[in-house]
C-alpha cells in the first residue's frame, strides 16, 4: 500500500489596507514603511483553529519572516473579530 497525502488548500497571509491608505505610503512602498503606520491587529489567541498558524497572524512573526525586527509590532488597533479588523482596514485606519 502506498501512503500519500494531498494538501487541498494552501493559504497565503498578506497584510491589507485600503487604496487610500496605500496611496499615502512612499513610492515604491517597503515593509519598513510600516514603522510609521498604524498596524491593525486581529487577535486570534481565542481561536482554537488558529493555534498552529497563530504566528502568521501576528505582525511580529510575519515581519520576522522578512528579517524585520525593529518595528513596534504591539502598537496599533486591536480587534477580536476579523470583520472589525477588516472594516478598520477598509476605512483607511491602518
Amino acid at each position: 500500500m502506498t501512503a500519500w497525502s494531498v494538501t487541498p488548500f494552501s493559504d497565503i497571509i498578506l497584510p491589507a489596507c485600503s487604496p487610500t491608505f496605500a496611496a499615502e505610503l512612499p513610492s515604491p512602498p517597503a515593509l519598513t514603511d510600516l514603522q510609521a503606520s498604524t498596524l491593525i491587529h486581529w487577535d486570534t489567541t481565542q481561536l482554537e483553529s488558529a493555534k498552529s498558524s497563530q504566528q502568521w497572524f501576528l505582525w511580529k512573526g510575519w515581519l520576522a519572516n522578512f528579517g524585520i525586527q525593529h518595528i513596534a509590532t504591539d502598537e496599533g488597533m486591536h480587534f477580536s473579530e476579523y470583520s472589525q479588523a477588516l472594516q478598520a482596514a477598509i476605512a483607511g485606519q491602518g
